[in-house]
């Protein structure tokens, strides 16, 4: 065998413009598989906060999100329904994304962590500036493109982060309030966690999110992974409340 059969896995990140979409090779009439899938959610959402109008209601559609449907999809990726119900809980269960779905109405998909994917500001940065000084505390270090950050989903994967990088996240933990928070009650101040709780606090709330890392702590299971499962129980549990109040029949 040809060592060049072999490829080497290699952590880091690449950026893939939405151009893509213009080439003859994304255009062929052919099924996608979950590999193409899971790259065409990427393309597809929002970049920046952005407000669109849906049935003459303005929503706001997050960083990270796109509000789209089951039947659409269908369609994109040449798949039945089925299909694409199965993948999209998938991901969910992975917590790659998080899914909203209304029936007959519309499905929202936020991807975990988008962030951690996407940063496209820090890439620019990136390529276009030396760097000058490692003693404004204030400033975010900058990384190269070649990023070998461990991208893992573990809670406890900080392991190829260099020294400037650690201290930068380490004293962000110690300055915003839901941060600080998390550090206090023994959760791991890693890069990983730091965009994750970011995440959360976007689509959950500032006391949200501050409560369900109380409620981890109480358990003993501090960990983003956990808070998430918390703030998804509590949000299926309001649409519960919600719709039997609906139905009450007063007598």
């Amino acid at each position: 065998m040809l060592g060049g059969d072999i490829m080497p896995k290699k952590k880091g990140w690449i950026s893939i413009h939405r151009s893509i979409y213009d080439n003859w090779i994304w255009n062929d009439d052919e099924e996608f598989d979950k590999r193409s899938a899971w790259i065409d959610l990427l393309l597809m959402v929002n970049h920046e906060d952005k407000k669109v109008l849906i049935d003459g209601n303005l929503e706001l559609v997050r960083r990270g999100q796109r509000i789209t449907s089951i039947r659409k999809l269908c369609s994109r990726w040449k798949w039945s329904r089925t299909k694409v119900n199965n993948f999209l809980k998938l991901l969910e269960k992975d917590e790659m994304i998080s899914l909203k779905i209304e029936p007959h109405k519309k499905t929202v998909i936020t991807i975990v962590n988008y962030s951690f994917y996407q940063d496209d500001s820090k890439g620019k940065k990136a390529s276009e500036e030396p760097v000058k000084s490692q003693s404004k505390a204030s400033e975010e270090p900058v990384k190269s493109l070649n990023n070998n950050d461990n991208n893992d989903n573990n809670d406890n994967n900080d392991n190829n982060d260099n020294n400037d990088n650690n201290n930068y996240y380490r004293k962000k933990f110690e300055e915003e309030k839901v941060l600080k928070k998390f550090k206090e009650c023994g959760g791991n101040c890693s890069k990983y966690n730091f965009y994750r709780l970011k995440d959360l606090e976007k689509e959950y709330g500032e006391e949200q999110l501050i409560k369900a890392i109380e409620t981890s702590a109480d358990n003993n299971k501090v960990t983003t992974a956990y808070i998430k499962g918390i703030l998804n129980n509590w949000n299926k549990k309001e649409v519960v409340d919600g719709y039997e109040n609906l139905n009450i029949i007063k007598l």
